[in-house]
C-alpha cells in the first residue's frame, strides 16, 4: 500500500504548489514579460523563419548542430512547465471536420471550464457527468470507402493539403499511389464497421457502388499486408497516416494483417541461439562408456580449475 502512495505523496506538494500564492505570482510575472522570441515573432528576423502557421513558429538555428536544425515555437505562452498540458498544444476550438479526418469520434469535457459551445462548436454531448463527452457528428466511420482520391507525393504533402484545404476534400480521400487516383463526382464516402479477431488484424465486408479506396484505422507501415476476397492486394497510404486498399465495385471481404519485416529475422536469430546451445551441450558432455570418438568434455584451464576448488 505504501508504495502506492508514495507517487501521490510526491505530487501532493507540486499540486500545492501548483496552486500558491508563490506560483500565481511567478506565472503573473512570466507572462508579464516579452517572450524570448518576441523578436522573432513580431518577424525582426524573416530569413529565420522556415514555417508558420496560427500554432506554431519553426525558426532555423543560428547555430546549427545538425543538417537540419530548427526550433519549434507555439505561438501560446507557456509561462511555466506546470501550465504545459496536452490540452496546451490545442487551438482554441476543435473543427468537428478536421479531427473526423483524423478519426476522432469523441472528446472528454472538463465542464467547470465553461460552456463547450466555444471550445467544440458543433459536436453533440452524449454523456453528461463531472466530465462531459462528447461526440463528433461528422465522424466518417470505422472504415471509410473514398470514392473520389487525389494522388500526393508524400505524407508531408497530404497533411499540408488537409489543413490548408479540409472542408474543399470532404469527399475525397488524399493517395500516394498515382495508380489509387479516382474519380467520381459528387459521390459521398460510405462508412463500415470492421471486426479485429487478434492483434494485428483487422476484416471487414464492404458492398461499394464503385470503385473505391477502402481507409481502415491502422497507422500504415510497410508491415501490413492486404488480401481482397482471398487474393493479396496492395496497401496504400490514405491521408499520409492510414492504411487503405483498392477495390471494384460490389461487395467484397477484406483482411488487413500485420507482420514487421523484424520477425522472420528474429526467429532466425533464436533458433541458430539454441542451435548453439545444442551445439556446447553435446561437445561438453561426458563420452559414454566404451564409445571410441564420443563426445569431448570440455575442460577449463587447469589454473580456473584450481581457482574453482578453492572458492568450493
Amino acid at each position: 500500500m505504501k508504495h502506492c502512495l508514495s507517487p501521490v505523496l510526491l505530487l501532493f506538494p507540486i499540486l500545492l504548489f501548483a496552486q500558491s500564492e508563490a506560483y500565481q505570482k511567478r506565472k503573473a510575472d512570466q507572462l508579464a514579460g516579452p517572450s524570448p522570441f518576441q523578436d522573432e515573432i513580431d518577424g525582426k528576423y524573416p530569413d529565420r523563419i522556415a514555417y508558420e502557421d496560427d500554432l506554431v513558429l519553426v525558426l532555423n538555428s543560428f547555430a546549427p548542430q545538425a543538417p537540419v536544425h530548427v526550433l519549434i515555437i507555439p505561438r501560446k505562452r507557456i509561462p511555466t512547465i506546470n501550465d504545459l498540458t496536452f490540452r496546451a498544444q490545442f487551438p482554441i476550438s476543435l473543427d468537428p471536420g478536421a479531427f473526423a479526418r483524423l478519426g476522432v469520434r469523441y472528446a472528454l469535457y472538463d465542464p467547470t471550464r465553461g460552456p463547450a459551445d466555444a471550445a467544440l462548436p458543433g459536436w453533440q454531448l452524449v454523456l453528461d457527468g463531472p466530465f462531459q463527452v462528447y461526440e463528433n457528428p461528422l465522424w466518417l466511420g470505422d472504415v471509410t470507402a473514398w470514392y473520389a482520391t487525389e494522388h500526393v507525393d508524400s505524407p508531408e504533402d497530404a497533411g499540408n493539403r488537409i489543413r490548408e484545404d479540409g472542408p474543399a476534400l470532404s469527399l475525397t480521400g488524399l493517395v500516394e499511389d498515382a495508380s489509387a487516383a479516382l474519380t467520381c463526382d459528387e459521390c459521398l464516402p460510405d462508412s463500415f464497421h470492421s471486426t479485429s479477431s487478434a492483434d494485428g488484424e483487422r476484416a471487414v465486408d464492404v458492398d461499394v457502388p464503385h470503385p473505391a479506396v477502402i481507409a481502415f484505422p491502422e497507422q500504415f507501415d510497410d508491415g501490413w499486408t492486404v488480401t481482397v476476397d482471398g487474393h493479396d492486394a496492395e496497401v496504400v497510404a490514405v491521408d499520409g497516416v492510414w492504411a487503405g486498399v483498392v477495390v471494384a465495385e460490389g461487395q467484397h471481404h477484406i483482411v488487413l494483417d500485420y507482420a514487421p519485416g523484424w520477425v522472420w529475422p528474429a526467429f532466425a536469430v533464436a533458433a541458430l541461439g539454441a542451435g548453439m546451445v545444442v551445439w556446447l551441450w553435446w561437445i561438453g558432455g561426458p563420452a559414454p562408456d566404451g564409445m571410441p570418438g564420443g563426445r569431448r568434455r570440455l575442460r577449463l584451464p587447469a589454473r580456473v580449475r584450481r581457482g574453482a576448488k578453492i572458492g568450493a
